[in-house]
């Protein structure tokens, strides 16, 4: 059976986690932070990374972290805005 992708809202969540956040972090610590799973949160992190929205680093150990991209073209706040 296919996992679903996550939704809007669980979307939201890991990003604010993201933006909250002081330093980098690995996606297990978003995923430990937002309380969501980590087949949820890899989604979201590779789904923001192909918006501009952050950056990751995979490490030599295979860990992958989570930069925010302070310097995108499209603002945070614009991922969720909907134009009519």
């Amino acid at each position: 059976m296919a996992k679903a992708n996550p939704t809007i809202k669980t979307q939201q969540e890991i990003l604010n986690v993201i933006q909250n956040s002081e330093a980098p972090m690995s996606v297990s610590a978003i995923a430990d932070s937002s309380g969501k799973g980590l087949y949820a949160t890899k989604q979201a992190v590779e789904f923001f990374e192909k918006l501009g929205v952050i950056r990751t680093i995979t490490s030599s150990g295979n860990t992958t972290i989570v930069i925010l991209n302070l310097n995108n073209e499209r603002g945070v706040n614009d991922v969720y805005t909907t134009k009519s």
